[in-house]
């Protein structure tokens, strides 16, 4: 019963050492597989309960979440590590006397949780102290193991809401310079810029994003906690901002005239800012969506609205037998991420979001 103890003791401490390393220290990939299953399972749970509710109380409550799961994870990683010592402990309890005697008997078990948690938080009560040489050790290892989590949390939460916060303004940044506060979408204002002949604004604005945004994926790639933050607000939704970012693309690459307009339709920047978000997209949607293609009436439709309203403001555009194509197969490239994020992190599909404004 001693050796299994110890060793069930030591595969927590194991699995608890890891967690944290792959959470706070590995710059890319996923969390460690405690946090992401905490993240995944409340999330789950989160998302049931809000169908319940009218839009927005639901969006209200999903925007809960992501504060929660911060120090939720933190006190998981806690519960761990007193509850890893206390089993080593348990064997070596005999050992161990309470002071003053008269404080009442403790079961062994009780005695080791006790000792342990208090270890674990370096609080130094001392009623209950070990004789044993072992169990000292045992004890400064625990509390050196304490203040290292304590440390590490307070960095992570740290480093969690300023990727959060940066996916807030990067989502606003893109929100405000096309205008959706007001109802405007990029095929406004696109027609907004050939009109007044200032196309290169959005030239030099997508040059200026592409790095941000590489910033926010290289943050989000090592604190995948910020995707559960969900923003009631649309304005500050990154997931529905990267969608009019990827649509904005997509019409100057594939439905803008390339000879009235170089920079957007064929200009590097341009291209850039297609993969940067392409990318991001699919990172976030941590799924394999290449090749879906039953969004197809989704995609015309859009594709008829945007043509549309670009010929009757006379901008000069491709020629619809090569417009089409194009835009189908570059859109095909991210509208199924698109669909997949916005429906797991709680968000309106872009038809849905249309049609509200």
């Amino acid at each position: 019963m001693t050796v299994l103890l110890l060793i069930l003791g030591l595969i927590i401490l194991c699995i608890l050492i890891m967690d944290v390393y792959v959470t706070v220290f590995v710059p890319r990939g996923q969390a460690g597989i405690i946090a992401r299953r905490t993240y995944s399972w409340m999330w789950s749970a989160w998302r049931k309960i809000s169908v319940r509710f009218p839009e927005r109380r639901r969006r209200t409550w999903l925007a809960q979440l992501g504060p929660l799961l911060v120090p939720m994870t933190v006190l998981i990683w806690g519960g761990l590590l007193i509850l890893s010592f206390a089993l080593i402990y348990a064997p070596w309890m005999e050992d161990f006397r309470i002071s003053p005697p008269e404080s009442g008997p403790m079961s062994d078990w009780a005695m080791a949780l006790y000792y342990s948690g208090y270890s674990a938080v370096t609080l130094g009560v001392g009623d209950v102290t070990p004789n044993g040489t072992f169990p000292r050790i045992l004890a400064v290892i625990e509390a050196g193991f304490g203040f290292a989590l304590i440390t590490v949390s307070v960095s992570y939460l740290l480093s969690v809401y300023s990727a959060r916060n940066q996916a807030t303004v990067v989502a606003l940044t893109i929100s405000r310079f096309i205008g959706r506060r007001e109802g405007r979408d990029p095929v406004e204002l696109l027609i907004g810029a050939a009109r007044s002949g200032t196309e290169a604004e959005i030239g030099d604005w997508l040059g200026r994003m592409n790095a941000d945004l590489v910033k926010l994926a290289e943050l989000q790639g090592q604190y995948p906690l910020v995707n559960y933050f969900h923003e009631p607000d649309d304005d500050r939704a990154l997931p529905i901002s990267l969608s009019d970012w990827l649509e904005l693309i997509t019409i100057c690459r594939t439905i803008l005239c390339p000879v009235r307009f170089p920079g957007l339709a064929t200009g590097p920047t341009t291209m850039a800012a297609g993969r940067i978000g392409h990318h991001f997209l699919n990172e976030t949607a941590t799924i394999d969506t290449e090749g879906e293609n039953n969004l197809g009436e989704q995609r015309r439709r859009r594709y008829s609205i945007a043509r549309g309203l670009l010929e009757n403001a006379g901008v000069e555009l491709r020629d619809d037998d090569d417009a089409w194509p194009a835009y189908d197969s570059l859109r095909r490239q991210w509208d199924m991420a698109d669909e997949y994020v916005r429906q797991r992190l709680g968000y309106a599909s872009e038809r849905e979001t249309r049609q509200r404004q």
